[in-house]
Protein backbone atom coordinates (compact mmCIF):
# COMPACT_ATOMS: atom_id res chain seq x y z
CA UNK A 1 0.00 0.00 0.00
CA UNK A 2 1.35 3.35 -0.92
CA UNK A 3 1.72 5.87 2.49
CA UNK A 4 1.55 9.61 1.91
CA UNK A 5 1.64 11.48 -0.81
CA UNK A 6 4.77 11.51 -2.68
CA UNK A 7 6.32 8.24 -0.79
CA UNK A 8 6.61 4.79 -1.54
CA UNK A 9 7.28 2.84 1.71
CA UNK A 10 8.86 6.14 3.94
CA UNK A 11 11.19 7.02 1.02
CA UNK A 12 10.46 10.69 -0.10
CA UNK A 13 10.66 11.20 -3.97
CA UNK A 14 12.44 14.65 -4.73
CA UNK A 15 9.36 15.68 -6.93
CA UNK A 16 5.74 14.59 -7.26
CA UNK A 17 6.08 11.34 -9.05
CA UNK A 18 3.34 10.98 -12.27
CA UNK A 19 1.57 7.16 -11.87
CA UNK A 20 -0.16 6.09 -15.54
CA UNK A 21 -2.58 3.17 -14.92
CA UNK A 22 -3.62 1.92 -18.24
CA UNK A 23 -6.11 -0.47 -20.04
CA UNK A 24 -3.41 -1.43 -22.77
CA UNK A 25 -0.47 -2.83 -22.62
CA UNK A 26 0.20 -1.75 -26.51
CA UNK A 27 -0.69 1.55 -26.05
CA UNK A 28 -0.84 1.97 -22.89
CA UNK A 29 3.02 3.38 -22.63
CA UNK A 30 3.05 5.53 -25.42
CA UNK A 31 0.03 7.02 -24.36
CA UNK A 32 1.34 7.55 -20.69
CA UNK A 33 4.86 8.43 -22.23
CA UNK A 34 5.12 11.32 -19.68
CA UNK A 35 4.59 9.32 -16.78
CA UNK A 36 7.49 8.41 -14.35
CA UNK A 37 6.41 5.36 -14.12
CA UNK A 38 2.97 3.17 -14.94
CA UNK A 39 1.08 0.18 -15.30
CA UNK A 40 -0.54 -1.17 -18.38
CA UNK A 41 -3.06 -4.40 -17.73
CA UNK A 42 -3.89 -7.24 -19.80
CA UNK A 43 -6.06 -10.26 -19.85
CA UNK A 44 -3.60 -12.44 -16.75
CA UNK A 45 -0.87 -9.89 -17.01
CA UNK A 46 0.07 -6.40 -17.50
CA UNK A 47 3.39 -4.65 -18.02
CA UNK A 48 5.12 -1.97 -15.88
CA UNK A 49 7.03 1.30 -17.58
CA UNK A 50 9.68 4.41 -16.63
CA UNK A 51 8.92 7.23 -18.95
CA UNK A 52 7.52 5.07 -21.74
CA UNK A 53 10.17 2.17 -21.49
CA UNK A 54 9.07 -1.53 -21.06
CA UNK A 55 10.48 -2.46 -18.05
CA UNK A 56 9.05 -5.87 -17.44
CA UNK A 57 6.15 -8.38 -17.71
CA UNK A 58 4.49 -9.71 -14.76
CA UNK A 59 0.90 -11.33 -13.81
CA UNK A 60 -1.91 -9.18 -13.43
CA UNK A 61 -1.76 -10.12 -9.00
CA UNK A 62 1.80 -9.03 -8.96
CA UNK A 63 1.79 -5.59 -10.73
CA UNK A 64 0.75 -3.53 -7.91
CA UNK A 65 3.28 -5.11 -5.81
CA UNK A 66 6.25 -4.74 -8.76
CA UNK A 67 5.07 -1.16 -9.31
CA UNK A 68 5.91 -0.04 -5.89
CA UNK A 69 9.35 -2.39 -5.59
CA UNK A 70 10.11 -0.34 -8.67
CA UNK A 71 9.80 3.05 -7.44
CA UNK A 72 11.46 1.98 -4.13
CA UNK A 73 14.17 0.71 -5.88
CA UNK A 74 14.34 3.96 -7.93
CA UNK A 75 14.22 6.30 -5.09
CA UNK A 76 16.94 4.20 -3.34
CA UNK A 77 19.37 4.57 -6.08
CA UNK A 78 18.08 8.61 -6.49
CA UNK A 79 17.35 8.41 -9.74
CA UNK A 80 13.59 10.27 -8.77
Amino acid sequence: AWHGEGRAGGKAARRPLKVAVMGCVVNGPGEAAGADYGVAGGRDYGILFRKGERVGKYPADQLADRLLALIRGDLDEGRT
